[in-house]
C-alpha cells in the first residue's frame, strides 16, 4: 500500500514514539518534484462578524467569505459546559464567545489565527442561546434570567449591568443609540447603550402566551422580530426603533415565527408549520409562502436565494424573487441556523452520529464536505477563508485553503504545511488516492499527506494522534529537511483501524502548526 521500505518503517516507528497497543506512526519526506509556492501571513485585517448570524438584519451571508480549498480543524479550545447554543463572534482579528454555567460563565477572547486564550471576564448570570453583539469596541451580554451586561473590550470589564423582567435567550442587536432584545414576558426591549437604561418597549401580548426565543433583526431604522400568540398563531412585527411605536404587524395562519432575516425591502422569517414567508418591509404584505418543512431557526438570505433548515434535517433552497424550491440537501437533525459563504451553504449538526458541520454546494445541493465535532446548535461564525464553529463543549476554528498562510515554527524563515489530506492509500510520489475527511471502515493504515516548505533542517517536530479525543499516539523527531512532499501515517497492527474520529497534531517548536480531522465510519 505505502511505497516505503519496511527499514524505513521499523526505525522510524522507534524515534521517540509512544503509542496504544496496537498503534504505530512514522514520518516520510519523499523529494518529490512538486512543490507550492511560499504563502506569507496576510498583513490585512480579516472581515469581521460582529453579531449572530454576521450582521443586524440577520442574513447570514458571508459576502467577503474566501471558502477555497479543503477543510482542516486548525484549532480548539475546550470551553467546557454551556459553550454549544450561542455562536461565537469575529472582531478585529480576535474571537469572543460567552460560555459556562452559573458560576464558571464568562465572556472569553481567543486569538483568531491559533485559538490562543487571551482572556476573560466573569458574569455573574448564565448565557443560554443568547449570543452577543460587538460594536465600538463594547460587547453586550445577555443571560437566560434576563440579566444583559455591557463590557469594555479594551480594559476587559464590565461598564453596566441591568436586568429585564423576566428572563430571555434572544441575542441583541445595537445600534447607534439602543441595545434592542426580546424577553420572555411578550416584551421587545430598547435599553440605552450608555447605561443601559429602559428607553421604551413594545408589548406584543398579555405577558404569559407569548415566547421571545427568537432574536430582533435591524435594517433603516426598523426593528423586526418575531413571536407567537397564545392560540399558536405566530406574528411578525415592524418597530420604529426609535420611538418603539409598531409601524405594521403580520400574521398568517401558522404557529410560531422563528428569527427574521430583512433585504431588499422584503423580510423573510421561517415558521413551525413548515412555510417560508415574504413579506414586504414597506407594508407588511405577503408576498409569498413556500413550504419546505417545520423550521424553527433563522433562514440566510443571499441576492438570489433564501436558505431554510428544517428541523427533520432537510436544507431547502428557493428563489428570493419567487419562493421556488430550487433544492432539498440532507444534513442531519438541527436546530442550526444556515450561513451562505462564497459557493457554500454551511449548517451544524447535533443528529446521532454525524454531529458536527456540514457544507452543501450553493448551486446544487451536493455535500461538499463534513467535519465531526460535537453537536452544534448555533450557527456558524465567518472571517475570511475561517469558519468559527462552538458544539457543546468547545469553540473550533476550521480554515479552507489548498495552502496555509500562516508563518510559524522557523527562525524567522518563511514556511508553510500546506493543509493536510487523508486517504488509505497515496501512490508513488505520496499523492494521496480517494482523500477524503470521511473514509470507510476497513483500512490498517491512514495517511496523511501535505507540502511543506521553508522548515530548516533538524528542526524540532512532535506528532501527535488522538481517536476520539484520546490520544494513541506520540512522537518526537527532528524535521527532515528540504522542499518536499510530506507524509505521516498511523497504522493499527492488530487489523483495521477502528471506527471514530481520528485528529492529528503537528508541532514544530513546540508551536501547533497544523492540525487534520478525519473520521472513520
Amino acid at each position: 500500500m505505502l511505497n516505503q521500505s519496511t527499514d524505513r518503517r521499523s526505525v522510524l516507528r522507534l524515534a521517540g514514539a509512544s503509542a496504544a497497543a496496537g498503534f504505530v506512526s512514522w514520518h516520510d519526506n519523499t523529494l518529490a518534484q512538486k512543490t507550492s509556492p511560499l504563502r506569507t501571513r496576510p498583513t490585512a485585517q480579516r472581515p469581521d462578524w460582529p453579531v449572530g448570524h454576521g450582521n443586524p438584519a440577520r442574513t447570514g451571508h458571508a459576502v467577503e467569505a474566501n471558502l477555497t480549498g479543503g477543510p482542516e480543524l486548525l484549532w480548539r479550545f475546550r470551553a467546557g459546559t454551556g459553550s454549544g447554543q450561542q455562536s461565537p463572534l469575529i472582531v478585529e482579528d480576535v474571537v469572543y464567545f460567552s460560555a459556562g454555567i452559573l458560576g464558571t460563565s464568562a465572556l472569553i477572547a481567543l486569538d483568531l489565527a491559533d485559538g490562543e486564550y487571551l482572556w476573560h471576564v466573569p458574569l455573574d448570570f448564565q448565557p443560554f442561546g443568547s449570543t452577543p453583539a460587538i460594536a465600538d469596541g463594547v460587547a453586550w451580554v445577555a443571560g437566560i434570567q434576563g440579566d444583559i451586561a455591557t463590557i469594555d473590550l479594551d480594559k476587559q470589564d464590565v461598564i453596566w449591568q441591568t436586568q429585564l423582567d423576566t428572563g430571555t435567550s434572544s441575542s441583541p442587536v445595537v445600534d447607534d443609540t439602543f441595545v434592542f432584545i426580546g424577553a420572555d414576558d411578550d416584551v421587545l426591549y430598547a435599553l440605552d447603550r450608555r447605561d443601559g437604561s429602559e428607553q421604551w418597549r413594545f408589548a406584543v401580548g398579555d405577558g404569559a402566551s407569548y415566547t421571545m426565543g427568537p432574536s430582533p433583526a435591524l435594517s433603516d431604522g426598523v426593528v423586526w422580530f418575531a413571536s407567537s400568540s397564545e392560540s399558536g398563531k405566530g406574528e411578525l412585527f415592524a418597530i420604529d426603533a426609535g420611538s418603539g411605536e409598531e409601524i405594521w404587524h403580520f400574521r398568517p395562519d401558522a404557529p410560531g415565527l422563528h428569527t427574521p432575516a430583512v433585504r431588499d425591502d422584503v423580510v423573510y422569517a421561517g415558521s413551525d408549520d413548515g412555510y417560508v414567508y415574504a413579506v414586504d418591509a414597506a407594508s407588511g404584505d405577503l408576498i409569498w409562502q413556500s413550504e419546505v418543512g417545520s423550521i424553527n431557526a433563522a433562514v440566510a438570505v443571499t441576492d438570489d436565494a433564501v436558505l431554510a433548515q428544517t428541523f427533520n434535517g432537510m436544507l431547502a433552497k428557493l428563489d428570493r424573487a419567487s419562493g421556488e424550491l430550487q433544492w432539498h440537501a440532507s444534513t442531519s437533525g438541527s436546530w442550526c441556523a444556515p450561513v451562505v459563504a462564497g459557493d457554500l451553504v454551511l449548517v451544524g449538526s447535533h443528529d446521532m452520529g454525524k454531529t458536527g458541520l456540514h457544507a452543501i454546494d450553493f448551486a446544487t445541493g451536493e455535500s461538499r464536505w463534513s467535519v465531526l465535532t460535537g453537536s452544534m446548535y448555533a450557527p456558524v461564525a465567518i472571517s475570511g477563508n475561517m469558519i468559527l464553529v462552538t458544539d457543546d463543549a468547545s469553540v473550533c476554528a476550521i480554515r479552507l485553503s489548498e495552502a496555509d498562510d500562516l508563518e510559524r515554527g522557523t527562525d524567522g524563515e518563511r514556511s508553510y504545511l500546506t493543509s493536510i489530506a487523508f486517504s488509505y492509500e497515496i501512490t508513488e510520489d505520496n499523492e494521496p488516492i480517494d482523500p477524503g475527511n470521511v473514509l470507510p471502515y476497513g483500512g490498517e493504515e491512514l495517511c496523511a499527506t501535505f507540502d511543506h516548505a521553508g522548515i530548516l533542517y533538524e528542526t524540532p517536530m512532535d506528532v501527535r494522534w488522538l481517536l476520539d479525543g484520546e490520544e494513541v499516539v506520540t512522537r518526537s523527531e527532528p524535521w527532515p529537511g528540504g522542499q518536499t512532499r510530506a507524509l505521516e501515517v498511523i497504522r493499527n497492527s492488530e487489523g483495521p483501524l477502528p471506527i471514530g474520529t481520528y485528529e492529528i497534531e503537528i508541532r514544530i517548536k513546540d508551536v501547533l502548526t497544523r492540525t487534520g480531522l478525519v473520521t472513520i465510519e
